[in-house]
């Protein structure tokens, strides 16, 4: 029985073949591994992102379960921004709060401001709240705002 006789170039695969299929896998493997940092980082963005929401929502509705006069007797009668904070459980004029976002501290604003319905009487017919919370990772902010009537 005779042996299969091979020539020089049908021996098997040759050591710039591998180092070729080496390197295709390495550029594979890095590939998928940035896919898989980006996701993974996305996936915390949103993360953040939805608790700032859940924040501003929440200061939103403290605002809607205290009554209008609390609220009135809090700013001046004018178009002024003024911005209240959360003391002792109860509104009072400030500055910004901070919150928890993602770990960090975030600085938190609430802002009540005079609206007039019907454009320039001498009464004011709606407070405007506004609520913005920053979170981590970009420079975004979360703003809510609405109307709060008497």
């Amino acid at each position: 029985m005779a042996t299969p006789r091979h020539t020089a170039g049908q021996r098997g695969a040759s050591l710039m073949e591998i180092a070729m299929a080496c390197v295709i896998l390495a550029l594979l493997a890095l590939a998928g591994m940035t896919a898989l940092y980006q996701t993974g980082a996305g996936l915390a963005l949103q993360k953040h992102r939805s608790m700032a929401l859940a924040v501003a929502n929440s200061r939103l509705e403290e605002v809607r379960a205290t009554p209008f006069s609390v609220l009135t007797a809090l700013i001046s009668k004018n178009y002024n921004t003024n911005f209240i904070r959360k003391v002792s459980g109860q509104f009072a004029l400030g500055s910004n709060e901070t919150v928890f976002i993602g770990g960090r501290l975030m600085s938190m604003s609430t802002t009540l401001q005079y609206a007039d319905a019907d454009g320039g009487s001498a009464s004011y017919d709606y407070l405007r709240v506004t609520a913005s919370v920053p979170y981590p990772g970009v420079r975004d902010v979360v703003t809510l705002q609405t109307l709060r009537g008497p």
